[in-house]
């Protein structure tokens, strides 16, 4: 496959409110936000259906034949081997499938569609990552003309996410340092179109260095994108981007970093993590990973997430596909030796769960669909 170097991917990965019984049942001890932490201070633009025809031009649903094609051949593959099964698979698991809690995806890059797709229902899907957010007055530019060097960029991610719903670094820079179309901003909005959203709005806001959240610049960059299903009566989800190299103490409330007073705040949230560089395994981080267990109701993750040695009561856990040892990724902040995970090797051999029917995690690299593996955390009370 390729060599992976960890110390410049570490935000690489990649793809209704109704609280269910079974939900309630497994983790109910604390009513989710509907909203993000400071974003009430946040003015809302009104929708404008520009930001949906450029969504839409971009995910070569409208515009030029060549781009049009390649896309629909790409998004067919997706759909496919990532997107339908994934769909399959939730189908009896209705704390995914329908639940209302928030999503939080720590590491993300632009894989908002494993995020989407997982959880379909969430009110808003916080990401962060170190990939810059991009600029949303180029995707209006761009639906007033033709912009095929920015558009061959897009088909290079979205080409590499087909083949193994995995964002190869190589592949991210391409598109992040796309002078027409720059950020993760165009990958989303291929997500949310391709998955028949209507987009309604885009908005630069940041972090500020003492911490507030505001639209436009700051010390950590970031994106607001409305939008909703295109069936009538679907309620506005949001998705929230923001660029931040994440800090053993960042999800701490007095963490002392800027983004410490928004992401303290969180709490009840689905998270998801994938291909996650293994960071949390290091004894440096390990604040960052119990503040991610302790706010967190439901963790759906790889091996390279949450250590599983650290899940403990009130923690259930379920594994799904193979796993024998991590991959080995070049760069990686501690030794392969100690990212084993013997324990975690020891409950798989003991469960032997079956193959997942959709690619996810490192192990991909290494076997393909026959070592792609998935660790479902939730929290019972």
């Amino acid at each position: 496959m390729r060599t992976v170097s960890a110390l410049f991917l570490l935000a690489t990965a990649f793809l209704f409110p109704v609280c269910s019984a079974s939900e309630q049942k497994t983790a109910n001890q604390s009513r989710p936000a509907i909203a993000l932490p400071q974003s009430e201070g946040l003015p809302t633009p009104s929708a404008d259906p520009q930001w949906d025809r450029a969504a839409r031009l971009i995910a070569g649903l409208e515009g030029g034949e060549y781009h049009r094609k390649s896309m629909d051949r790409l998004w067919a593959r997706i759909e496919k081997q990532n997107i339908e099964p994934i769909r399959r698979w939730i189908q009896d698991k209705p704390y995914l499938r329908e639940s209302n809690r928030p999503v939080f995806y720590p590491l993300s890059g632009a894989d908002f569609i494993n995020a989407h797709t997982f959880f379909p229902s969430a009110p808003y899907y916080l990401l962060i990552a170190t990939e810059p957010p991009g600029k949303p007055q180029e995707l209006l530019q761009l639906s007033q003309r033709s912009s095929e060097k920015g558009l061959t960029a897009v088909r290079s991610v979205i080409t590499n996410i087909a083949g193994e719903n995995y964002f190869q670094s190589r592949k991210m820079s391409q598109t992040m340092s796309n002078p027409e179309l720059s950020g993760v901003l165009p990958v989303f909005l291929v997500w949310l179109a391709r998955k028949d959203q209507e987009v309604l709005s885009v908005q630069s806001i940041a972090i500020t260095e003492s911490g507030d959240l505001i639209a436009g610049e700051g010390k950590h960059p970031g994106l607001r994108i409305r939008f909703r299903d295109r069936k009538a009566g679907s309620k506005e989800q949001t998705l929230y981007y923001f660029k931040i190299f994440l800090g053993p103490k960042s999800l701490q409330s007095a963490g002392g970093q800027p983004e410490s007073r928004l992401l303290g705040q969180l709490e009840g949230v689905n998270t998801i993590m994938k291909a996650a560089v293994y960071l949390l395994h290091n004894e440096k981080y390990a604040p960052l990973a119990q503040s991610i267990l302790s706010k967190s109701d439901l963790i759906l993750q790889d091996d390279s997430g949450v250590p599983y040695r650290m899940f403990g009561e009130p923690w259930n856990l379920d594994l799904y596909g193979h796993f024998t040892k991590p991959v080995s990724l070049q760069g990686m902040l501690d030794p392969y030796k100690h990212l084993l995970q013997p324990d975690l090797a020891r409950a798989y051999a003991k469960a032997k769960p079956q193959n997942l029917p959709f690619p996810y995690g490192y192990g991909i690299l290494r076997g393909g669909m026959s070592e792609s593996m998935l660790m479902l955390a939730r929290k019972s009370r």
